[in-house]
């Protein structure tokens, strides 16, 4: 069911119109939030295809000088935050996403979250593979997906998956009460 459910949700989001605009505003309603902006250290994740585009915003935070750390996955499922402060500090890793060369985090304030889809009980469908749940039952950091509107869906969600705190979109910004 959730495979299913991940293929439809990846086509709908390949089909979405305008993303690069929508990702600004995305950007945008998300640097707007306290939430973020007493934020000291924030994870992001460095997108690719068809997610969320997370490089301008990046590039504004490095300018901003604020302290970045983004996802390293290692084997047996395990995924660390690492350091970096600029484009430089980073290589292709597991799965042909960007990944950082620096110090190991573990301090982290805010979390920013991919994902394929969420729901009105703020669960996100993920990939599959994992790594974010295991990663965020060992945190107290904010948590936050970076979502097109279009991705809302509906789906029951698993004893193992925990809710965002936060979702924004382009239009929206969802807090979980």
């Amino acid at each position: 069911m959730k495979a299913a459910l991940r293929k439809r949700l990846i086509a709908t989001r390949q089909n979405i119109e305008n993303k690069p605009e929508k990702s600004k505003q995305i950007g945008k309603n998300l640097m707007e939030q306290p939430f973020f902006k007493t934020a000291q250290t924030i994870m992001v994740y460095l997108s690719i295809g068809s997610e969320v585009d997370t490089l301008e915003l990046v590039k504004k935070l490095l300018a901003q000088g604020l302290r970045l750390c983004a996802p390293v996955c290692l084997t047996g499922g395990v995924m660390v935050a690492k350091s970096f402060s600029s484009f430089d500090e980073l290589k292709c890793g597991r799965y042909g996403i960007l990944e950082p060369l620096g110090e190991e985090i573990t301090y982290i304030d805010l979390i920013l979250v991919p994902g394929l889809g969420f729901n009105d009980r703020f669960h996100r469908i993920g990939y599959g593979a994992g790594y974010y749940d295991r990663f965020l039952l060992n945190t107290s950091a904010v948590t936050c997906g970076l979502f097109y509107d279009e991705q809302r869906a509906d789906f029951l969600e698993e004893s193992h998956d925990l809710p965002l705190d936060y979702i924004v979109t382009e239009t929206k910004i969802l807090k979980r009460a």
